[in-house]
């Protein structure tokens, strides 16, 4: 997935998948990528949750939940892998 400085949606677990297991990965050598909810920004009160360039990072979420990403400038690309129930 391709980011830019507007929040994109990364990866949307579908509803009733239980509990999964999302990686998700900054493909990005120049560009950290924030990820969080719709309103996920790169600075600020809203800033997300960091993917330091280059770098991953493992969670678990539920059905239904939508994971969105932006970045503070640039076109970082993300790869995301999702599996669960």
């Amino acid at each position: 997935v391709t980011l830019g400085t507007t929040a994109k949606s990364i990866v949307k677990v579908p509803s009733g998948a239980g509990k999964v297991n999302v990686y998700i990965s900054n493909n990005d050598g120049s560009n950290d990528v924030f990820i969080g909810a719709s309103t996920v920004t790169s600075t600020g009160s809203s800033q997300g949750f960091r993917i330091v360039k280059s770098t991953n990072v493992a969670l678990q979420v539920d059905g239904g939940d939508t994971i969105y990403g932006i970045s503070a400038s640039g076109t970082p690309t993300v790869s995301v892998l999702w599996f669960g129930n």
